[in-house]
């Protein structure tokens, strides 16, 4: 049986863009302008603008949007073979396989209380190895980037974000997405911006790095039938463009209501064995996801779903003891261990009336959880 308080509900979401979405279909059906359609460029410029950066370029997924950021990097002769990047291992398991895939090494650092990359540890952490620092901005809010832009500085480090959960949020009044020397977008459905299937961009204001990602995106070729690198096929379609070309002028609108669902739970969730998300400024998070802290997760959890509640955990086994790093296990990161025993994903959307919001506090509050 369906929740009746779903995690996210992608139907009511779109619901108010049906009969638009169903405009642009017929649009690209008549003209079958399917690749690189003009639509394409228009809605990356409109992005890169929001976004406070001067280019953007389209690719398949937020995982291609990491590793053609990366691998641009090293054609481009800042990122060797071999070079350490400086990358949190609380975060979707895709941060770490873009460097894998671009034969770069993880070096895991921990996260602070607030989730994010603590960067007295980054600094710690630096070896002469390390020639980059991935960035990962947390369920919608920005990690501290005037101290880690200070740390990449200092030892002359590339600084590049991976913003796939932070569209539309800031850092000191500056979008995230122009804080570094480069960025990765996803825009994936459940993303605070999402398309109606994968896709992805990458963000920079060197055009030499967006022209790189360009090329590798285009089977690593300029022009057609002139392969210069092993390039991939990774692009925006022109379909997915034009759909989230039509939601932009709504993402601030639906980040402010996520805001109000964050308010009321920030509120009202009084439940002494619960621990909020810490926030370093309310109006700038995006609150791609709200979670909650708690020592009996999979009790509240199981409790949650009874009341037909639908939750989620981001992300339950840190990257760092992912199977497929079982090399990198003997790493202590005491808080990204302790927290992804802990953390659970409330609902939240721009969709989740306030009533259904006071319902799940209500239930969460009357959780025995001793």
């Amino acid at each position: 049986m369906p929740y009746q308080y779903p995690f996210l509900d992608l139907n009511t979401l779109h619901a108010p863009y049906k009969e638009r979405f169903k405009q642009i279909l017929d649009h690209h059906l008549d003209d079958s302008s399917f690749i690189n359609a003009p639509i394409s460029a228009d809605f990356l410029h409109a992005f890169s603008h929001y976004c406070q950066s001067d280019y953007g370029i389209g690719v398949n997924s937020g995982l291609d949007a990491l590793t053609l950021m990366l691998r641009a990097y090293q054609i481009l002769g800042a990122l060797p073979k071999g070079a350490g990047v400086l990358v949190p291992s609380f975060t979707f398991i895709a941060t770490i396989l873009a460097i894998l895939h671009n034969d770069l090494i993880p070096q895991f650092v921990d996260v602070g209380m607030d989730y994010l990359l603590d960067p007295k540890l980054v600094e710690s952490a630096i070896t002469p190895q390390s020639k980059a620092i991935l960035v990962v901005h947390l369920y919608g809010q920005s990690a501290n980037m005037r101290a880690l832009q200070a740390v990449a500085q200092k030892h002359q480090l590339l600084l590049l974000e991976d913003a796939a959960q932070a569209h539309g949020a800031l850092f000191e009044g500056q979008k995230v997405g122009s804080l570094g020397h480069a960025s990765a977008f996803s825009f994936y459905p459940s993303k605070n911006l999402g398309a109606l299937g994968d896709g992805g961009c990458v963000l920079s204001s060197d055009p030499q790095v967006i022209e790189m990602v360009r090329i590798l995106g285009n089977d690593g070729a300029p022009r057609r039938d002139h392969a210069l690198y092993a390039g991939f096929n990774s692009r925006l379609d022109s379909l997915q463009a034009s759909f989230l070309h039509a939601k932009l002028p709504h993402l601030d609108c639906d980040n402010a209501k996520r805001r109000a669902v964050a308010q009321l739970y920030l509120e009202g969730i009084t439940n002494p064995h619960i621990v909020l998300p810490p926030i370093r400024n309310f109006d700038e998070h995006v609150f791609h996801l709200f979670v909650i802290r708690t020592h009996a997760r999979d009790r509240l959890q199981k409790y949650l779903a009874k009341h037909s509640i639908e939750t989620s955990i981001h992300y339950p086994i840190p990257c760092h003891l992912q199977p497929l790093l079982s090399t990198y296990s003997h790493i202590d990161l005491p808080n990204t261990q302790r927290f992804s025993q802990e953390i659970l994903s409330l609902p939240i959307s721009p969709t989740q009336s306030l009533e259904a919001t006071r319902f799940i506090i209500e239930v969460i509050n009357g959780a025995c959880l001793k």
